[in-house]
């Protein structure tokens, strides 16, 4: 296997890391720049994984808070969170090369082009062919404590997606090998779009708001929550289910109409039979900030925007995004990773070639 960088050393990436080295790869460097973050994970000394996978112990990859270190990783996983997208790909220019691939777990919406596109302005050439997305991370996963992880499932099917066939063959060739569950999507930006995290993530954070703000402050205990089953209110559900209704209805009006999964059929094939845990960990914080600083700017307002531009209204997604810019002190629809997530679509679906991978298959 060709050797494997990942930038990101939260739970996302040691789960990487540790799947990646058990099947055998070889992951060299792990790059992150919360310098306390790496100084912990150097003091453990190991990478320990328990949970679906098994119980096991491996050296840990090489730790630096430079990209430099990643030259001769031919695979590149950006497990950071998707609002860190732009940041990672502006220092990330200066250091990658030709024959590099760059696989975001997860893309969010038209991860992939938004990614390379920010490669370009960055000042590389060729970033279309040398970025893939996947639509959801492989695992399911948490760091209980310096230098480890627990992995409590690991996803039955999942996409990989690219703006660039190129870059899609390239990417399911490295990939297959170790995750077998991946498969090629057959349009890139609906595939993204397809990602149910805002629609899950987002209710619950704000119809919970109180809960969340008294848990981040220490004036509760937090319950734990591993998997979002534990937050299946009516009241929850119904508006998660109008989210859905309304994604899927933008998705129609741009033209991917027979692309769109919905979010309970998402659950299902990403978590088919023996794919997790029977009794998952609990684990906390029950609501994480990365609910609204990553799902609400590259998800619900994406789409927000592309319903507007498709003449689609979606006023629950509005309302929502509205009450959590309030909540939070901060207008969404003005977050920079906004406007690279929806370069180039408009109202008659998606422009060019280079966002229909596979769609004509």
């Amino acid at each position: 296997m060709t050797p494997v960088g990942i930038i990101g050393c939260g739970s996302t990436g040691l789960a990487l890391a540790a799947h990646v080295t058990q099947q055998g790869g070889a992951v060299r460097n792990m790059v992150d720049q919360n310098h306390h973050l790496l100084d912990r994970l150097r003091r453990s000394g190991t990478l320990t994984m328990s949970g679906h996978l098994g119980d096991a112990v491996f050296a840990l990859p090489e730790l630096s808070d430079g990209y430099d270190s990643l030259e001769e990783c031919g695979l590149i996983f950006i497990a950071t969170t998707a609002d860190r997208h732009l940041a990672v790909a502006q220092s990330l220019a200066s250091v990658l090369h030709e024959g590099q691939l760059c696989v975001l777990a997860t893309g969010y919406a038209n991860g992939a082009s938004a990614f390379a596109g920010a490669l370009t302005a960055a000042g590389f050439t060729g970033g279309e062919d040398c970025v893939v997305a996947m639509n959801t991370t492989p695992h399911l996963s948490y760091a209980p404590g310096d230098g480890s992880v627990h992995i409590s499932a690991v996803k039955s099917w999942l996409e990989v997606s690219a703006a660039s066939e190129l870059a899609a063959t390239k990417g399911m060739s490295l990939l297959t090998p170790w995750l077998p569950a991946a498969t090629l999507a057959r349009h890139q930006v609906a595939s993204s779009l397809n990602n149910p995290n805002p629609v899950a993530h987002v209710p619950a954070t704000v119809l919970n708001a109180v809960i969340a703000s008294q848990e981040a402050h220490g004036l509760i205990p937090h319950q734990g929550a591993f998997h979002l089953g534990d937050f299946g209110a009516p009241a929850l559900e119904a508006l998660r289910n109008v989210l859905d209704a309304e994604r899927l209805a933008v998705m129609r009006a741009l033209g991917m109409g027979r692309h769109g999964v919905s979010r309970n059929d998402f659950s299902s094939r990403a978590y088919g039979p023996s794919s997790r845990e029977m009794l998952p960990p609990r684990v906390g914080p029950t609501f994480q900030r990365r609910f609204v600083t990553e799902d609400v700017p590259c998800g619900l307002v994406p789409l927000e925007v592309l319903g507007q531009r498709a003449g689609t209204p979606t006023p629950a997604m509005t309302a929502v995004i509205s009450l959590i810019s309030m909540l939070e002190g901060q207008d969404f629809r003005e977050h920079p990773a906004v406007p690279g997530r929806v370069a180039g679509l408009g109202p008659n679906g998606i422009a060019g070639l280079r966002q229909r991978v596979g769609a004509q298959k």
